[in-house]
């Protein structure tokens, strides 16, 4: 089994919360953060990718278009 840092797990954790749209208040609890600002200058860079899908759902939604 290959050596994985406890912190390792703790980061990919957040990111399939963030994956599976979970809330950002969700995971900053779940990650004992104080404040979501905490959480989203260390997961934010996630974020992207997701308001692009999200924009093309609506897409798909609205007009029956993939982008």
């Amino acid at each position: 089994m290959p050596y994985v840092r406890v912190q390792d797990l703790r980061h990919t954790h957040a990111t399939l919360m963030i994956a599976q749209n979970e809330p950002m208040k969700v995971n900053c609890r779940k990650l004992v953060h104080s404040k979501i600002s905490t959480t989203m200058a260390t997961y934010g860079h996630l974020l992207p990718n997701m308001q692009h899908d999200a924009s093309n759902h609506l897409d798909q939604t609205i007009f029956g278009v993939d982008n």
